[in-house]
């Protein structure tokens, strides 16, 4: 078995047409799928993944009361968002559990709301720069900024896009914190854990979120169940962070191969 890297998405699907290869793990943009769809040359397969597009926000001003957080959150059609981006697949933060590390936020999908609106109204002019880090840019993060930038304009924020490399997130976001507001993939399996730890890169600090609650969970199953529930509940309602949408696992084969594995 032979695992080959692209990272252009038109190169890939070509790889699959001229047979180079046999199976597309991951399609990177819905625009290649038209010549796999309908088509009996192949099978196309539509799943989920566990990789979220996801807006981060530094702690302190201007994003230091849950209120503004919140117009963000709302203000965002993250519908329009994801079927400008992935069409008619991936999943939206209201269709499943994108709103937050397991939970729907109580703000998912809400119009923007008149206090919500009055808090931002009242930091009208406030520019925040959002840092994008193109790691994979046949993700299309470019887009995601643009449609970010217009919405949230509706709340009287304006936005800087400020197209940064790998090495410069890491220093300058990850480890010095220095930043408003960042664009990232995240493919953390079990989020809440990093909402629990008050180093991680976003700040998040809240003695009745994980950081606080988690100590206290004991050991019964049940009771590390209910404070689970509690501690996303209170994520979401603090408006940590806006989870966007999770991204499609869309897999394509040969209509040839069949089983777990095939010879090259």
């Amino acid at each position: 078995m032979v695992f080959t890297y692209f990272t252009d998405a038109t190169a890939l699907s070509n790889a699959l047409v001229t047979k180079q290869i046999d199976i597309i793990t991951s399609v990177q943009s819905p625009d290649q799928l038209s010549q796999f769809t309908d088509n009996a040359d192949y099978v196309v397969s539509d799943g989920d993944s566990t990789t979220k597009e996801l807006l981060a926000q530094r702690p302190g001003r201007p994003f230091d009361q849950a209120l503004v957080r919140k117009a963000v959150y709302s203000a965002i059609d993250t519908k329009k968002l994801l079927s400008s981006i992935w069409g008619d697949y991936g999943t939206h933060r209201v269709d499943g559990p994108a709103d937050g590390p397991l939970v729907r936020g109580p703000h998912a999908g809400e119009p923007v709301r008149p206090r919500a609106r009055q808090a931002a109204a009242r930091r009208s002019g406030l520019r925040r720069r959002l840092h994008l880090h193109p790691r994979h840019p046949e993700l299309r993060p470019h887009a995601v900024a643009e449609f970010l930038q217009s919405e949230l304009a509706k709340v009287g924020i304006t936005v800087e896009i400020n197209t940064i490399s790998a090495d410069e997130w890491y220093s300058k976001v990850f480890k010095e914190r220095d930043f408003q507001a960042t664009l990232q993939e995240h493919v953390n399996d079990r989020d809440v854990v990093w909402y629990g730890n008050p180093d991680f890169y976003w700040g998040y600090d809240n003695p009745e979120g994980p950081s606080g609650v988690g100590g206290r969970a004991g050991d019964d199953h049940e009771e590390q169940t209910a404070k689970l529930k509690l501690v996303n509940e209170q994520i979401a309602e603090d408006a940590a962070s806006v989870w966007l949408y999770l991204y499609p696992q869309i897999v394509v084969a040969a209509s040839d191969v069949s089983g777990t594995a095939s010879t090259a």
